[in-house]
């Protein structure tokens, strides 16, 4: 399996960049787009796209000599699962001009990658910056494993403050879950960070009056609280 990943203003922009780096007809071109947009302070917003070059048309070899930020083949031969997804990270960091370190630790299940950068490099208070967590989250599990952020095994955290994200989330849920079982209405979010949905999901996976489900594509995907049991028709708009 070989994808490329080519970016630009649009998708078209985007696609066509690909186009004449693989010396394709975009046409002929199977592609994902990436749910995320890349935002990086100082240098504006860009579209990703997935190029899968292995249903071309025909076998290019200019598949194989372009260098996309990707670069997925240079990790095949990596065994270790967890030091795959670290490398190409890195990669990915490392190709942003970005300085930085990466500390690798297990939280259950998953990977995650705690990344620390250096001085003046990117303000982690910012939207821009959890945008940019998100967008590499997707990217990583996208490549790596063939998964959605919401599925992630590979979980992105800059400058250690995924703990502290964590017990945000869980009292956020817990107010929530309170005002569901107050008025026996759903409660629906949009627009929320894809960690920070998984995160509520899982403080309230153990409650047995509750229950949540998602709905909708990735960014724009809805997180629906409501009392178990509820009837469709209960649930806010």
């Amino acid at each position: 399996m070989m994808l490329k990943e080519f970016f630009g203003s649009s998708v078209e922009d985007a696609l066509e960049k690909a186009a004449w780096k693989l010396n394709f007809d975009p046409k002929a071109l199977s592609f994902t787009k990436i749910p995320q947009t890349f935002s990086r302070p100082g240098k504006g917003t860009l579209v990703g796209i997935l190029v899968d070059c292995d249903k071309l048309p025909q076998k290019s070899e200019s598949c194989d000599e372009v260098k996309s930020s990707v670069e997925y083949e240079n990790i095949q031969g990596i065994v270790d699962p967890k030091e795959r997804a670290e490398k190409f990270l890195a990669g990915v960091l490392g190709r942003m001009g970005l300085d930085f370190k990466i500390k690798r630790m297990e939280k259950g299940e998953n990977l995650v990658l705690s990344v620390e950068f250096g001085k003046d490099q990117i303000d982690i208070r910012r939207a821009e910056a959890r945008e940019l967590r998100s967008s590499l989250q997707f990217l990583v599990n996208r490549v790596l494993y063939g998964q959605s952020s919401e599925e992630s095994r590979v979980i992105i955290d800059f400058g250690g403050k995924l703990e502290e994200r964590t017990e945000q989330m869980k009292d956020l849920a817990r107010e929530l879950a309170e005002s569901v079982k107050k008025t026996r209405r759903a409660v629906n979010i949009n627009l929320m960070d894809s960690q920070d949905r998984r995160l509520i999901h899982q403080a309230l996976a153990e409650m047995k009056d509750i229950k949540t489900s998602g709905r909708g594509e990735e960014r724009f995907r809805i997180l629906s609280i409501e009392p178990a049991g509820s009837d469709e028709n209960q649930k806010d708009a």
